[in-house]
């Protein structure tokens, strides 16, 4: 599965061979929070998809999280990380623990999933998928608007609804919705969301994690979870 707007991709390879054995891919948030108030709000990296292989050494998953971080903050605005961990795959997101990120709680994700009825194969995705710029360009199809022309409406990820015709953004809903209405659905349990906050400096970071407690005095101390798995 591909991540939603990546941005970032960083990998770990052997000196000797340079084989890959781990990857670390940056993206933009499905949805820009708050944590540090608005002010920082574009400049939050969401950490969407890390893995090692089996045969790594030892923490390398966390060895190429915080190396990743770091970079990002070196060489970007960014000073916020966002990531989860999906009680569905019995993920607890034990190296953003390892690393002391900070528990948001288990309330992030989607609601639901859905599955394409003609196209199983692909599996379940997020109601994000309706929105992708693909699916974009399917729904202006079925409409027989040309392709050329379409594409004067599209931005980079999402389409361009105050240049369009009357009308058009709400026929374009109206596909989105019939095709919505024609899928599968299941319910999904909430996924644990971590949060880091790293500063250029040291004065720099403890100034951001201290904005971080005045914006969210109930998520500043919040314990671990130690239960994999579902409830």
């Amino acid at each position: 599965m591909s991540s939603n707007r990546p941005t970032h991709r960083f990998t770990a390879r052997l000196k000797e061979t340079g084989e890959l054995a781990g990857v670390v891919v940056m993206a933009v948030p499905n949805a820009f929070s708050h944590l540090l108030g608005k002010e920082y709000k574009h400049r939050i990296k969401l950490v969407s998809r890390g893995a090692s292989i089996s045969w790594a050494p030892k923490n390398l998953g966390s060895w190429i999280v915080s190396r990743s971080c770091k970079w990002m903050v070196q060489n970007t605005e960014f000073r916020v990380f966002e990531a989860y961990s999906d009680p569905l795959a019995k993920e607890l997101g034990t190296i953003y623990q390892a690393l002391n990120w900070n528990y948001l709680g288990q309330t992030s994700g989607t609601a639901k999933m859905y599955r394409d009825p003609k196209k199983k194969e692909r599996g379940w995705f997020s109601d994000r998928d309706f929105r992708k710029k693909s699916k974009y360009k399917m729904y202006a199809e079925q409409l027989g608007i040309k392709p050329e022309v379409w594409k004067s409406y599209m931005g980079k990820y999402t389409p361009k609804w105050d240049e369009m015709p009357k009308g058009l953004k709400e026929k374009i809903k109206a596909q989105e919705k019939e095709y919505r209405d024609s899928c599968e659905v299941r319910d999904v349990i909430p996924k644990h969301k971590y949060c880091f906050i790293l500063g250029k400096s040291k004065k720099e970071t403890i100034q951001l994690r201290k904005m971080f407690v005045e914006y969210n005095p109930k998520l500043a101390d919040m314990p671990y979870p130690k239960e994999r798995g579902t409830k």
